[in-house]
């Protein structure tokens, strides 16, 4: 049975009602995100995972980032099942774009820094599950340059490059930081209406560590927005130079992690591999 359909079986069984169907966002084998309408007659976004820890663990961040004052969906219910179910509120709004303007990034800086100032990161494991934010990356970077030169996805002197660029970034023991991170920060998990953010989405990969994997994470298709994100953020020098140092390996990791989940959930990674072809020369 899929995630999706026995998701909609377990709210049919708690709500009494069978649950309508309205938009599917994403279906894949391990997860669903679906909008329905509750027995209330609320536009809702049901999210199921076969991953428990995964949702209960968005759930916590949630909380967390409410309570510093950045808008996120309520959550109306939990449900501990197999797999596990979480309905949250529906936020209209648009996605932030490339298209967006100047003042739209600036806004979402300005939420993102407050985000990292104010959530608390009390816990949360480090991102990437090891002990120590540059253990962790280390351990990714080694990971995700293997399978895809195992798989022969990247050029083999593509890949020797951008490892040896990870492998000098990443050399380090001291933490940037102990902050709550989205940890996939993309511009489309940012809804805005008129110059306001209404809601931050997608909460499943929050984790502590270093400020500075959001905003590349933010920028990584918009590099030309990240002046206007600064702006918001209002960074002082030591981090901006911490982040014009990370810049680019972040973006070689965050690529190398892209083609992985790409791959495994049957998407094509081609431009993602190009733009590695291109970061490497």
């Amino acid at each position: 049975m899929t995630v999706l359909r026995a998701a909609t079986d377990l709210l049919a069984s708690r709500w009494g009602v069978a649950v309508a169907v309205h938009a599917v966002w994403v279906d894949h084998r391990d997860r669903s995100v679906i909008r329905s309408v509750d027995p209330l007659g609320r536009p809702v976004v049901i999210k199921a995972d076969r991953n428990f820890t995964r949702l209960q663990s968005e759930a916590r961040a949630l909380a967390a980032v409410a309570a510093a004052g950045v808008p996120v969906p309520l959550v109306l219910e939990q449900m501990d099942t197999s797999p596990a179910v979480l309905v949250l509120e529906y936020v209209r709004g648009q996605s932030l774009s490339s298209t967006s303007g100047s003042g739209h990034w600036r806004e979402v800086g300005r939420q993102l820094r407050r985000l990292h100032d104010h959530a608390s990161p009390k816990g949360f494991p480090v991102f990437g599950g090891e002990a120590s934010w540059w253990g962790s990356l280390r351990s990714l970077a080694e990971q995700s340059h293997r399978w895809c030169r195992e798989r022969q996805l990247v050029n083999r002197h593509t890949l020797d490059r951008l490892a040896a660029c990870m492998r000098d970034a990443f050399a380090r023991d001291d933490e940037p930081g102990d902050c709550l991170v989205h940890g996939d920060c993309g511009p489309y998990h940012w809804l805005l209406r008129k110059d306001t953010v209404v809601a931050v989405l997608d909460f499943g990969d929050a984790a502590r560590g270093d400020p500075c994997w959001d905003l590349a994470v933010l920028t990584l298709n918009d590099r030309d927005r990240l002046a206007a994100v600064l702006d918001g953020y209002d960074m002082d020098k030591a981090m901006r130079d911490h982040l014009e140092s990370t810049l680019v390996p972040y973006t070689v990791i965050r690529h190398l992690l892209a083609i992985w989940w790409l791959v495994e959930h049957d998407f094509d990674p081609a431009p993602t591999v190009a733009e590695l072809d291109r970061l490497a020369r």
